[in-house]
């Protein structure tokens, strides 16, 4: 493929989701906007879906996603109960709600197919990516700022289907997801390959500061442990990625734990989450086997809300991503959300990039136990390029000629020589080694 081309057409993708796609709305048009800048991203990916980087539990995962969003669509013979004694049998689809199903469906195959088009890419070309990502949030954060100075925050109207409330989101938690997940990144260019941790830190006090400006409580602990962590992470090379991943998701979810426990301390319409996680699970307890049909959730909520649980908010969402999607999916959505999170564990630590994006991806995930940030395109879109980045575990071809050519030009026969004993390595399903000239090469395999 003509990869300069390519390469420039997903990184403003990239920036168009992140600016556009702050909304979690139904029925965006910014949202169709982003969905149709993805559609040839759709095309080129699939039809290399056995032939991209990604590794065979990945492919096989993105084709039972696509399953999973067809299923929706299969003519079943049903009975609906449409009064107390009148009752309507015929054909219908399998959700009841096939429009809905169909716009959550699209969201989900666009991401998916974006995913399966940055899978073609080198690792060289999947890390300077990074600048586009940077790009898009920068625009956020300068979108914030200028809200921020004027004497009461600006709340931007009639610029995009929603109203503005932080950078360009409808909803400052999610931007706050945006700001935290961006840490990571930051650190491991600026801590593992720059070595200019000054910066690192600058960085981080200045995004603690605008959560702060924001309001958002959750985002600023998020953002400040996820700092220290990164910080910690990155100066400790030596220690194995299984050991730095257990601590880390042991110290994200303790303070995952304590939200949830200010939460809870709430008064009720202070913070109902935790009526919506008591709701939802009344009705999975009705649809847990094969689900209420994909993009459900607001026509089958209602049904299950009890006397002392009806509120004077819409619940549009669970605010919990895994409850919203067992409720919708059923068994077979929560297992395929399960294993792709195994996945990014068991690939996590292929390179520094992927570990960076190891950690924000287990922020974001966190994140979503009490609240929806994934539901936006400015959030969901990075966050399908890190996990491209992290499931790209087949060898990378470039790379690898690059440096042959190098060696041979250099007339390093022990390099030449020490390349294809690492070829009869991966053969015997070794993966690939470090590369003999240290940690600090053009993509760093650790």
């Amino acid at each position: 493929m003509n990869r300069p081309i390519y390469f420039r057409y997903a990184g403003l993708v990239l920036v168009l989701a992140m600016v556009l796609g702050g909304g979690a709305g139904p029925q965006l048009w910014s949202d169709h906007v982003i969905m149709l800048a993805m559609l040839p991203a759709l095309f080129m990916g699939l039809p290399h879906l056995f032939t991209n980087r990604l590794s065979p539990t990945a492919k096989i995962l993105a084709v039972l996603v696509f399953v999973l969003v067809a299923v929706q669509f299969v003519p079943v013979f049903r009975t609906v109960q449409v009064a107390n004694v009148v009752a309507v049998s015929g054909w219908a689809f399998w959700s009841p709600l096939p429009q809905a199903s169909l716009e959550t469906g699209l969201i989900a195959i666009s991401l998916v197919g974006f995913a399966l088009f940055i899978a073609r890419f080198s690792d060289a070309e999947q890390e300077r990516m990074l600048r586009f990502v940077l790009i898009g949030f920068l625009i956020n954060l300068i979108a914030a700022a200028i809200q921020l100075s004027f004497d009461q925050r600006a709340n931007v109207k009639d610029v995009l289907p929603f109203v503005m409330t932080a950078g360009t989101f409808a909803n400052e938690n999610h931007f706050s997801a945006l700001i935290y997940m961006m840490i990571p990144l930051v650190g491991w260019f600026y801590l593992d390959r720059a070595r200019r941790p000054i910066f690192y830190l600058l960085f981080v006090m200045l995004v603690v500061a605008m959560l702060f400006a924001v309001g958002s409580r959750a985002g600023m602990a998020i953002s400040s442990v996820l700092g220290i962590l990164t910080l910690v992470w990155f100066w400790t090379y030596r220690i194995s990625f299984a050991v730095k991943a257990v601590a880390a998701f042991v110290g994200l979810s303790a303070l995952s734990l304590g939200l949830w426990l200010i939460g809870v301390s709430d008064p009720l319409e202070g913070d109902l989450r935790q009526v919506f996680f008591a709701t939802t699970l009344r009705a999975i307890g009705d649809h847990w086997l094969l689900g209420s049909g994909l993009g459900t959730f607001t026509a089958v909520y209602p049904a299950y809300q009890t006397q002392d649980t009806v509120v004077r908010v819409f619940a549009n969402h669970a605010h919990n991503d895994f409850l919203e999607l067992f409720l919708e999916c059923g068994l077979p959505g929560l297992l395929l959300a399960l294993i792709f999170l195994w996945q990014i564990v068991w690939h996590g630590g292929r390179s520094g990039l992927a570990q960076a994006g190891f950690l924000s991806i287990v922020a974001i995930v966190l994140h979503s136990l009490l609240d929806y940030p994934l539901r936006t395109f400015a959030v969901s879109t990075p966050f399908m390029w890190l996990a491209a980045i992290i499931l790209s575990t087949r060898r990378d071809e470039e790379r690898e000629a690059h440096f042959r050519r190098s060696a041979r030009i250099r007339g390093d026969e022990d390099f030449v020589a020490l390349a294809h004993d690492e070829d009869e390595e991966f053969e015997e399903g070794q993966g690939i080694a470090p590369h003999p000239a240290g940690p600090r090469t053009a993509v760093d395999y650790r």
